[in-house]
């Protein structure tokens, strides 16, 4: 997986300060894996909404570095 550069960060709407997007990147994680969507209350492993989390937190990890 790639870090999004800041160029990248900034179209999608994510802060330019990497501890900030670390900490939007783990919110927006943190948000799907809970709400989950219509038919299920949480997010399966499998689903979409997991796999977008999987992807946001990933993010996060790699900003750390």
């Amino acid at each position: 997986m790639r870090v999004l550069s800041d160029a990248q960060a900034l179209k999608m709407g994510f802060s330019a300060d990497k501890r900030k997007r670390r900490r939007q990147h783990r919110s927006a994680a943190r948000d799907l894996l809970r709400s989950g969507g219509f038919f299920n209350r949480q997010s399966v492993p499998g689903t979409t909404f997991w796999s977008v989390a999987q992807w946001h937190r990933g993010q996060a990890r790699s900003l750390k570095r």
